[in-house]
């Protein structure tokens, strides 16, 4: 059975224990709805081991693994037979297949499936039909014909439609393994209603070892992220699959229990929209993929924070301009250079100033005072943003006029939403479209900066036109509009 089979509906299983007693339960998996149920005769006193994780089999023999289970409730029923105890989990990962696992299980690769992958990987070389069928049907329906079969004659207006036969549409190797994304294809024989050949567009991450399913979820949950900004949206995982070394099938199909799903007003981005495309330039794609997937482990929790709010799509509130910035403030020193060079002049005021203040009684105003000289020196929130808009401006030949203005503006905009600073715009009569706008700046300085630094060439993608089905082709296009509206609330 396959994890698609199970959604949505209740299932039940056998549980065995540490203590190898085995417990009747029932389980659904429904997103962040999802839950596992066990019942017992007896009271579960000591269930804290059963956190990490639980494992099931359903009646038809295949293996249900829990993996990482938060206790949601407990309880008992009182029946004609006695009482009956029961306690429920919330878990993160659900494994299925042909084996049990646990979180020390050691996996070799992972596939995901995500339903913009065809137009990610956008391979129009891989299908196609012959332009001049009759010059090829007599050869292949010879080849072609079984003994006994009654003989089948072309007809005057044939038509062949093939598969190449290059699954692979890249690979790139990286600091995780190789990633990769390949054709899965399925076709039916010819029958009275015809024929056809469909694909599935797969991505994989082979670890070229086998390692444990946390560092499987971290890297599977990297590779997603760079799917969904060049998507310019939210991925439904459609399937995702888990490889164990020797295993026979070797693959388990994994749930995410916590992952959304996407918002239903979100429109299909077009191929050639994309800032990257893996199927129309596979090589310029795995260029920048392996250069993003190498910055990653030092830069993991910006890059978090800033698919947690990207991903909201049109949805804009205050608290999604405050951690836009917020994640500048949390990129590495490599990322953002920390250090500013001070004048002699600025340095021995600082110190003359450090000793007056640590002369006077100890106080809350003193210790800011002395906690704000301290920083004197380093980057501040606008410095650092202003640097990554620095890395776009370079690339982007003059597209963003006053780009520093628009970072300032939005770092001054979210210092007023934390600090209360003063501010020279009433944010709340403009929130549309001038917060909208600081936000998106945020956001697309942040994510373009690091394709950048990865290789990625604004100037060849804004030549080929856009849509705007993406995220940053609506920015590129509107940009000196909303420019103008901000500028309009600014003070001349």
């Amino acid at each position: 059975m396959q994890m698609v089979d199970l959604e949505g509906t209740k299932h039940f299983a056998q549980f065995e224990i540490l203590d190898s007693t085995k417990l009747n339960g029932e389980f659904t998996l429904k997103g962040a709805e999802s839950y596992v149920r066990l019942y017992s005769t007896v009271e579960f006193k000591d269930w804290t081991a059963l956190q990490k994780c639980l494992l099931g089999t359903i009646p038809d023999g295949t293996k249900v693994s829990f993996i990482e289970n938060s206790p949601r409730l407990r309880g008992k029923h009182f029946r004609a037979e006695g009482v009956m105890h029961y306690i429920e989990f919330r878990p993160r990962y659900v494994l299925l297949g042909n084996a049990h696992c646990n979180e020390k299980t050691a996996f070799t690769s992972a596939r995901l499936l995500v339903d913009d992958a065809a137009t990610i990987f956008h391979d129009t070389r891989a299908f196609g039909y012959a332009k001049h069928p009759e010059q090829h049907i007599q050869s292949i329906l010879i080849t072609d014909q079984e003994p006994g079969q009654d003989t089948i004659l072309p007809d005057v207006d044939p038509a062949i439609a093939y598969f190449t036969g290059k699954y692979e549409i890249f690979s790139s190797p990286s600091d995780v393994g190789t990633v990769s994304a390949s054709h899965r294809i399925s076709y039916s024989f010819g029958t009275p209603v015809g024929v056809s050949i469909n694909t599935e567009i797969i991505s994989i991450v082979d670890f070229g070892t086998a390692i444990p399913l946390p560092e499987v979820i971290t890297y599977t949950h990297m590779l997603l992220r760079f799917l969904e900004i060049v998507a310019g949206r939210r991925q439904n995982i459609l399937e995702a699959q888990v490889f164990i070394p020797g295993l026979t099938p070797k693959a388990l199909d994994i749930y995410l229990c916590m992952r959304p799903g996407r918002t239903a007003e979100s429109k299909a981005p077009s191929a050639k929209d994309l800032p990257l495309n893996g199927g129309l330039d596979p090589e310029g794609f795995a260029l920048v993929l392996t250069r993003w997937v190498g910055m990653d482990q030092s830069r993991r929790d910006a890059r978090e924070r800033f698919t947690g709010i990207f991903l909201k799509g049109h949805a804009y509130d205050i608290d999604r301009l405050v951690g836009a910035a917020n994640m500048f403030d949390i990129l590495p020193d490599e990322a953002v250079p920390q250090v500013v060079s001070l004048t002699p002049e600025l340095r021995s005021a600082r110190e003359n100033a450090k000793q007056l203040f640590k002369h006077l009684p100890n106080s809350p105003e003193r210790d800011s005072a002395l906690s704000a000289l301290g920083r004197l020196g380093r980057n501040s929130l606008k410095q650092k943003v202003r640097y990554r808009a620095g890395i776009v401006n370079a690339a982007a030949s003059g597209h963003f006029a006053d780009l520093e203005l628009v970072v300032d503006e939005a770092v001054n905009c979210r210092n007023h939403y934390v600090h209360g600073s003063y501010t020279k715009i009433n944010y709340s009569e403009c929130f549309h479209p001038v917060v909208h706008f600081l936000t998106d700046t945020l956001e697309f300085v942040f994510a373009a900066s690091e394709f950048i630094e990865a290789g990625w060439k604004f100037d060849t993608w804004t030549r080929n036109g856009t849509a705007m089905s993406h995220p940053w082709g609506r920015y590129v296009v509107n940009y000196r509009t909303n420019l103008a509206a901000l500028r309009a609330r600014l003070p001349s």
